[in-house]
């Protein structure tokens, strides 16, 4: 900053700081703004759901961790059924426990597929056996 020398430097000089203070501000403004709608809800779920999109390995866990918990919920409904007995909810507990520590994905994977080839994969027939395989 150049040495103010007269009244006029002095009134440049402060009309000169006076604009400054505005952009400031007005960047600072402008900030707060963009801080503040990235606080809203659904602009943090929104980030939250792009971050989780792009890592793989977030993915994949929670995808295992899920399948996990289902399996074992699932393994417990068909022990204890609709009973309400202490022993059965206690076996049905344990069950549920195994089963999701015992899950992995690629279990889950192949259970998956063998269900899905069970019920949806078209069942060939066997083909009639051709003339030049007919037994003399």
């Amino acid at each position: 900053m150049k040495q103010i020398t007269n009244m006029h430097e002095l009134q440049e000089a402060i009309r000169e700081m006076e604009l400054v203070q505005l952009h400031r501000k007005q960047a600072l403004l402008k900030q707060i703004d963009i801080t503040k709608q990235s606080f809203k809800p659904i602009n943090l779920i929104k980030s939250t759901l792009r971050d989780f999109a792009g890592d793989k390995n977030s993915r994949h866990t929670l995808l295992q961790t899920a399948a996990g918990i289902g399996l074992g919920f699932l393994t417990k409904n068909m022990v204890t059924g609709k009973s309400a007995s202490a022993a059965k909810n206690l076996l049905g507990g344990l069950v549920e426990s195994g089963v999701q520590n015992l899950t992995g994905s690629e279990t889950i994977k192949a259970y998956l597929k063998a269900i899905y080839k069970n019920l949806f994969a078209k069942k060939h027939k066997d083909p009639a056996p051709a003339a030049d395989d007919a037994v003399d």
